[in-house]
């Protein structure tokens, strides 16, 4: 299945103005609960059974206190009232009950299986993300775990930045952009202060393997070095631009060791920083290709 986009998410139609961060909505839950019925009867999850187990030990809930209520009917009890948190990771569960496709055979009164784990997974990873998506959620499904989900325009930076970061010669900037990503995504809250800092590392790093300058020349001077307005010259006022994100990590509080005042960033501030350094890591390596590269990135 390719990634849906789904119709509000193309037209900005019934979206808040930035993801849904800490907390579910009611639509969503119920969106799960029908997920959820659909996934049963396709035959991806055993049955409601499967998942009342699961459903009591994330909210620490016994069976005992629903007498005489059907499973199904416990799960969505359960899973209305969910706190935000425990939502996701109920919805990490259900991805551990997950089964083969099968079907009912009357012929041999059995179940018959017609697909693999690996391509039930992939479904319901698939699903789990154009859900997530129509209810503006902040977060992605990916091999059975959340990460934070960011706006499109930051996960388009994010997936070209890689593919530049994949050269090997960029292991130093890779493995702080990873990082930096990774305490973007930690819940539930990111970690914006190393969120930021690992992303100016990956920056600085960048530069310096790009054009093979020593470090004790200073990122700055790097940069100026490179400034200018003629063809093949960082324009000044990006060179500045790009410095003054790296002056960012200063200011802000918090980011730094040397950052005693400055405003207080947030999560917001963090992925707005990893956006511009995956825009300007993409920037660089196209202004100033190598002379192994045919065609610009």
């Amino acid at each position: 299945m390719n990634k849906v986009i789904p119709f509000n998410q193309r037209f900005g139609t019934d979206l808040t103005s930035r993801p849904l961060d800490k907390e579910v909505p009611a639509s969503a839950r119920i969106g799960l609960i029908g997920l959820l019925s659909k996934l049963i009867d396709q035959g991806y999850i055993p049955g409601w059974y499967s998942l009342v187990r699961e459903v009591l030990l994330v909210a620490r809930r016994l069976k005992q206190e629903f007498e005489s209520t059907g499973e199904e009917e416990i799960c969505v009890a359960i899973i209305k009232e969910l706190a935000w948190d425990k939502f996701y990771v109920f919805c990490e569960k259900i991805y551990k009950t997950l089964q083969p496709e099968q079907y009912w055979e009357d012929e041999l009164n059995d179940y018959v299986a017609v697909g693999t784990l690996e391509e039930s997974q992939q479904h319901f990873t698939d699903e789990i993300n154009e859900f997530l998506a129509e209810e503006n959620l902040a977060y992605e499904f990916m091999e059975g775990s959340f990460q934070r989900r960011g706006r499109p325009q930051t996960q388009k930076s994010l997936q070209r930045a890689s593919a530049v970061l994949a050269d090997p010669r960029y292991a130093q900037a890779r493995s702080h952009y990873n990082k930096a990503v990774k305490y973007f995504n930690e819940r539930p809250a990111a970690d914006v202060q190393n969120c930021i800092k690992e992303a100016v590392y990956a920056l600085e790093a960048f530069a310096v393997i790009l054009f093979g300058k020593k470090t004790a020349e200073g990122f700055d001077d790097i940069i100026r070095s490179k400034q200018g307005n003629l063809a093949g010259q960082i324009l000044p006022s990006i060179g500045e631009s790009i410095i003054k994100l790296r002056a960012f990590q200063g200011n802000a509080q918090g980011t730094a060791q040397t950052a005693l005042e400055g405003g207080v960033a947030g999560g917001i501030e963090a992925e707005l920083v990893l956006s511009l350094v995956a825009s300007y890591i993409t920037y660089l390596r196209d202004k100033f290709p190598s002379k192994e590269e045919d065609v610009p990135f």
